[in-house]
């Protein structure tokens, strides 16, 4: 087997596994497998594990894990099928130089190294524990392993033995050492077994706790019955009874308390609350109880004999017994009733009961009394009417029948006519020939209600179909009242119209046309010039007197010649003799007129 970079400082052999460490910081981890041909063991490579940064020093296998200590001062926890560093910690204050298991019963491991000390640390958690070391240590702790109940190191030229001081086997808080452990878990130690005096054969019970169990809680011990009973003692053969309490084994107390003992306290067996609020029913007292004082015994009613509850006679006897004496509620004669009898008395036969009106009124009048109410009472009985029509009719209803409802009532005429003594059965036939009755207009007109009285009037006055003649004079013919109006407003070639060319003046519409045509101011009219102007007829003068540039002016040079306005500027620069031009001699004159310029020329130049 090689691998190693450097000297191989370490080894370790545990189940299946073979490991190596170096002075090259790694560890190697080989299988060892016993060939079954020739019993050599074969190794095989597995894996190599890193982190020590110094020479692997010491290694040991335990279980699935390996521990290694380095010269890095550092021991590493490995779990060795997956290689996985689970744990590291800074195991001495120099370098590791030895690891070892610490006796079984300590579960720890120990580290040495050159700081002179050994150190204990807790197998789980890898947390210290102590440190071994100081005067007796001379040199370096350079090996370490474990001899039964002692720590052996090797330091310096020296082998120094440790006792090793361990709990209690039993846990009892106590440090002891190999030589006086022995004594002290035999009989010195609180936690060690110990057996009951009585034999009951407890296997959990502790020598500090004999005197307690066997005082309170050893099934064999004796206790006398809480219930303070003088039966003889079935379960206690020491005890003979009589007048002394009797005493019970533990073992036995459940089922001497619940079972057994005569005063134990019982519920009823017919479930009534005799323990209820406070218990009193005792198991010898218990036939007494159910016989002559429970209230859920059951008893034979002397009247009925039905049988029920005690707690229930006292009321059976007063309010449910069919046997006992009870009054009528009707109040009626007879003194007293067999109660079984008594709803057959007052439905049927009691002549105080109130019974139901025949005729449906709200009121329950009593048997005795029924004749009497139907023939004279009820507001619901049948009686003929008083104006002999022949029918029956409900007495509370007679007052409406007399005056709403009766054939034979006399009724005024509907329509109002005034006629006397009419009664209801002859209305129809009246309203036949009634004036004021209600009859069609003959012009077919939409008015409804008209009565005979007022036909007349209506065709002459209000009907809207009456013919009529316009109100302005125009001999229309087939004119009814309901279009009078519309042609009054709308038709009617007499009626007075604004001029729609808004002069002010309202003409009749035969002679609106003529009007806005000849007459009206503001009809529009060419210039009587001949201009291209056409303008309202009342504007046209203002226009050819004022505008127009057609119309004659005369000329304001004072020549006395009239010509067209628009012409005037250029009669005034071409034609006027009196407008002013210059001299041709060339003269100073700045107002030489066209006409005086031929003796100018001649006379003044």
């Amino acid at each position: 087997m090689s691998g190693h970079t450097n000297e191989v400082s370490s080894m370790a052999f545990g189940p299946g596994y073979f490991v190596t460490g170096g002075g090259d910081a790694q560890i190697r981890i080989f299988s060892s497998v016993t060939n079954e041909k020739n019993g050599d063991i074969d190794f095989t490579y597995l894996n190599r594990l890193l982190g020590h940064t110094a020479a692997v020093l010491a290694m040991l296998i335990e279980k699935e894990y390996l521990y290694s200590a380095s010269f890095d001062r550092s021991v590493k926890q490995w779990d060795l099928e997956t290689g996985v560093c689970i744990k590291s910690f800074c195991a001495q204050n120099g370098e590791v130089t030895g690891i070892a298991m610490g006796p079984s019963i300590s579960g720890s491991i120990f580290t040495c190294g050159y700081d002179k000390l050994a150190r204990e640390w807790s197998l789980g958690s890898l947390t210290h524990n102590r440190s071994f070391g100081g005067l007796p240590h001379a040199g370096h702790v350079r090996d370490i392993l474990s001899l039964g109940d002692y720590v052996v190191c090797a330091a310096g030229k020296e082998v120094v033995l440790w006792e090793y001081d361990t709990p209690c086997y039993y846990q009892c808080h106590m440090t002891v050492t190999a030589s006086t452990r022995k004594h002290h878990e035999e009989h010195v130690c609180p936690m060690r077994p110990a057996t009951c005096p009585n034999g009951c054969g407890d296997p959990d019970l502790k020598a500090s706790t004999v005197d307690y169990h066997v005082e309170h809680l050893c099934p064999l011990r004796s206790s006398p019955c809480p219930f303070s009973c003088t039966a003889p003692a079935l379960l206690c053969p020491p005890c003979d009874g009589g007048d002394e309490i009797t005493m019970v084994l533990a073992k036995d107390m459940e089922v001497h308390t619940t079972k057994i003992c005569p005063n134990r306290i019982i519920p009823c067996r017919l479930g009534c609350p005799v323990n209820d609020p406070t218990p009193t029913l005792m198991a010898k007292d218990e036939e007494d109880h159910l016989t002559q004082s429970c209230p859920f015994r059951i008893e034979e009613c002397p009247a009925c004999e039905a049988r029920l509850q005690a707690r229930f006679t006292s009321d059976h006897l007063q309010f449910e017994c069919p046997m006992r004496l009870v009054n009528c509620c009707w109040k009626c004669d007879i003194p007293k009733l067999i109660a079984r009898r008594q709803e057959k008395h007052q439905k049927e036969e009691c002549p105080n009961r109130p019974v139901p009106c025949p005729y449906e009124c709200d009121k329950s009048p009593m048997a005795k009394d029924l004749d009497e109410h139907c023939a004279h009472l009820c507001p619901n009985r049948p009686v003929e009417c008083r104006l002999q029509c022949g029918e029956l009719v409900r007495m509370k209803d007679m007052e409406t029948h007399l005056n709403e409802l009766c054939p034979y009532r006399i009724i005024p005429c509907p329509m109002g006519c005034g006629i006397q003594g009419m009664r209801a059965i002859e209305e129809r036939e009246h309203l036949l020939i009634c004036p004021y009755r209600v009859v069609t207009c003959p012009l077919v007109c939409e008015q409804s209600g008209i009565q005979l009285v007022h036909l007349k009037e209506h065709m002459a006055d209000w009907c809207p179909m009456r013919p009529v003649e316009c109100k302005l004079g125009c001999r229309t013919k087939g004119l009814i009242a309901k279009q009078h109006q519309q042609h009054v407003e709308k038709e009617c070639p007499m009626r007075m119209l604004a001029c729609t060319l808004k002069c002010g003046q309202k003409i009749q519409a035969s002679k609106l046309q003529g009007h806005m045509e000849n007459e009206c101011p503001k009809r529009l009219i060419p210039c009587p010039l001949h201009c291209p102007h056409v303008g309202p007829a009342d504007e046209m003068e203002d226009h050819t007197t004022n505008i127009c540039p057609y119309r004659s002016v005369l000329c304001d040079t004072g020549c006395g010649t009239w010509v067209m306005n628009r012409d005037l500027e250029e009669h005034k620069v071409t034609e006027c003799p009196h407008r002013i031009i210059p001299c041709r001699l060339e003269c100073e004159l700045e107002t030489l007129m066209f006409k005086d310029k031929a003796w100018h020329e001649e006379h003044e130049s």
